[in-house]
């Protein structure tokens, strides 16, 4: 998958398809994914459309 170009992004941004499934497979329901390096916060965006909590840093 491809990222995706646009004016004011985080350098390094990557499609929430990419981490669905980590975060499907290794999360359940109501639990906590860690984002150690948040950056533009996909990961935490797809954690809460998920039903996850998340903690970024």
């Amino acid at each position: 998958m491809a990222a995706a170009h646009f004016d004011g992004a985080h350098f390094a941004t990557f499609p929430p398809e990419l981490i669905r499934p980590c975060i499907l497979a290794g999360a359940p329901p109501a639990d906590v994914v860690l984002d150690p390096f948040m950056g533009s916060g996909t990961t935490a965006l797809t954690a809460l459309e998920e039903g996850r909590r998340f903690i970024g840093i």
